[in-house]
């Protein structure tokens, strides 16, 4: 069993995610020609401002919320990873239970753990997402100088942090979950999107 770093799992530098979200959010919304509207000349499809930023408040909310499940704290939860052995005959210290995956886990290693690992793959995948897309279009997407300073680098963090600090299927449920997530993205914008008139769309061109 491969040995874990307590120091790497996941605590409050988890809501780092909803600042930064919350940075990026502003960019898509005020910078540029605003993403929803880049959205329309890139896709053919709109959608509209109220909608746009209704999503984003629920997506932040959510965030919020699993946040705060992934950091606090579970004294049962403390008890089972770190709790004291002695006095059980099998010569193990605190934090060697099996479910703790490793020698000293970290206390706040909880059931909502997994948390790290998905906003690490949401953050990541809409980082690149935004990069890919203005590379595409050879246009600015609103979103991605805070996609690519900071979602990304951030994403790939709590990646890499959360590799080295959780269980193995901890690590993936976590990736499961983020995958999903990042993935039901397109199908929810498309749901809240309408073709405009038609001369109003059309594809982005450089207009260098």
């Amino acid at each position: 069993m491969s040995r874990r770093d307590p120091a790497a799992a996941p605590g409050r530098w988890l809501w780092v995610f909803p600042a930064v979200f919350a940075a990026h959010i502003a960019e898509e919304g005020l910078a540029g020609e605003r993403f929803y509207r880049w959205m329309r000349r890139a896709t053919g499809r709109e959608i509209g401002p109220r909608a746009f930023v209704a999503a984003n408040l629920a997506f932040e909310a959510a965030m919020i919320a699993a946040v705060r499940r992934a950091t606090r704290a579970s004294p049962a939860g403390d008890r089972r990873g770190t709790g004291d052995r002695r006095g059980t005959g099998d010569g193990r210290g605190a934090g060697s239970s099996p479910g703790a995956g490793s020698e000293g886990a970290a206390p706040f290693v909880g059931r909502g753990a997994w948390v790290a690992p998905a906003l690490g793959l949401i953050g990541t995948t809409n980082g690149l997402g935004h990069l890919a897309g203005s590379a595409i279009t050879r246009s600015y997407s609103p979103g991605a100088v805070s996609g690519a300073g900071l979602w990304a680098p951030l994403g790939l963090i709590a990646l890499r942090r959360s590799r080295r600090a959780l269980p193995r299927r901890q690590w993936r449920r976590g990736i499961m979950v983020g995958a999903l997530a990042s993935a039901g993205v397109m199908p929810l914008a498309l749901s809240l999107s309408h073709r405009p008139p038609r001369d109003e769309s059309g594809p982005v061109r450089n207009e260098s």
